[in-house]
């Protein structure tokens, strides 16, 4: 019953069908063959990353740069082929387990990751856009590229979540999750409860929004065509 006295019913019998077939994942070059944009609004299902990967696969090997949007991502499940793809056997670690909290075991998901990349993955440079709705799965996303010298994280500081948790149903059907590890970045930096900070903060204000501006997104493709022009991208 709400607020207003309205009664609303609810029936948990119908849930939607899971996804069988790769959702849609906005794409499109931002410079002509130089620059591209890709655009994941979460990694749950994982076909959105194989989306992702399948249109940098298909369109944009060859690009400088790509920048790759995940604000607003609230996680799902960690993209492993997507960031093996834009790290291309290039050093970067992702999260380093610091301790685990229940004695259980729960997997190395999102655990130390010494080296990631495939040997005929991309090997420009990748920007990463986050804010604060990026978190959980997101966060483990950015984590080796906030610490890797050949990407660029830009925009505003990730939620601050992850922990693997560990899920329980009650009785009654009620569900909860409990963070059952804590993990730092790669260089030792905590960002449970802190957040992923960017390389460059970008604030975003209200008459940006009301003008329709992108001051993220657009500093971003300042920073690509920075490094193209003095020759640190090709």
């Amino acid at each position: 019953t709400t607020a207003d006295g309205r009664t609303i019913a609810v029936d948990r019998r119908r849930n939607p069908a899971p996804a069988t077939t790769a959702p849609t994942v906005p794409h499109r070059w931002l410079v002509q063959d130089s620059v591209a944009y890709v655009r994941i609004a979460g990694f749950d299902p994982s076909l959105y990353a194989d989306s992702a990967v399948a249109a940098i696969r298909g369109r944009y090997m060859s690009a400088a740069a790509i920048v790759v949007d995940v604000r607003g991502n609230g996680g799902g499940n960690t993209p492993m082929g997507l960031m093996r793809l834009l790290a291309a056997g290039r050093h970067a670690q992702g999260l380093r387990l610091v301790e685990s909290k229940l004695r259980r075991d729960f997997g190395q998901v999102g655990g130390r990751l010494e080296s990631l990349g495939d040997a005929d993955g991309y090997r420009g440079s990748a920007i990463v856009l986050a804010d604060r709705g990026c978190g959980s799965a997101c966060e483990d996303f950015v984590a080796p590229f906030a610490t890797a010298s050949w990407a660029r994280v830009i925009g505003d500081t990730t939620y601050g979540s992850t922990g693997q948790p560990v899920f329980e149903t009650l009785p009654t059907g009620m569900r909860f999750a409990v963070a059952a590890r804590r993990y730092t970045l790669a260089d030792g930096r905590p960002f449970e409860d802190v957040g992923i900070p960017p390389h460059e903060v970008v604030p975003v204000t209200l008459e940006d929004v009301r003008a329709g501006r992108d001051p993220m997104l657009a500093r971003a493709l300042a920073w690509a065509r920075e490094q193209v022009g003095a020759g640190r991208l090709r």
